[in-house]
């Protein structure tokens, strides 16, 4: 039994509204302050008008992607140019190559070094981290 379904049913749509609204406005926030150019998550389609409306009293721009399952992926942007980036990436095939994960990491605002690091398959290997998260760990230890 999901979390949700223990909430009573008025609760639901508070609790509902209140983590889709926190997503929203936490991709809003990113992609205003240019932390990344943008931000996709999640939700039921049928709370899909409301994101949008968060989003754009946020003061950004959104693209809804319905899947057959009755969810819809939400990607929130604000540079109108980025929508053809969007769209660029819903058009590549399922299976993902190294340019397209370096494209989605790039929109997403993942660090050179992280995407580079991910594409060689260096994070799939047991052991073995990025160097920049080796990095980040050995002053962290110097702390």
């Amino acid at each position: 039994m999901a979390i949700v379904d223990k909430i009573p049913s008025r609760s639901t749509d508070t609790y509902i509204d209140g983590f889709l609204g926190g997503m929203a406005a936490a991709y809003c926030e990113m992609v205003q302050c240019g932390v990344r150019l943008a931000g996709s998550f999640e939700c039921d389609v049928e709370h899909k008008d409301r994101v949008l409306s968060l989003i754009a009293a946020e003061g950004c721009r959104a693209i809804v992607i319905e899947h057959a399952d009755a969810r819809a992926s939400v990607w929130v942007y604000k540079h109108p140019r980025v929508e053809l980036l969007i769209r660029a990436l819903q058009n590549l095939p399922a299976e993902p190559s190294p340019l397209a994960v370096w494209a989605n990491g790039k929109i997403f605002g993942y660090s050179d070094l992280e995407v580079l690091d991910y594409v060689s398959g260096l994070r799939s290997r047991p052991g073995l981290e990025s160097t920049t998260r080796s990095k980040r760990n050995r002053w962290q230890s110097q702390m």
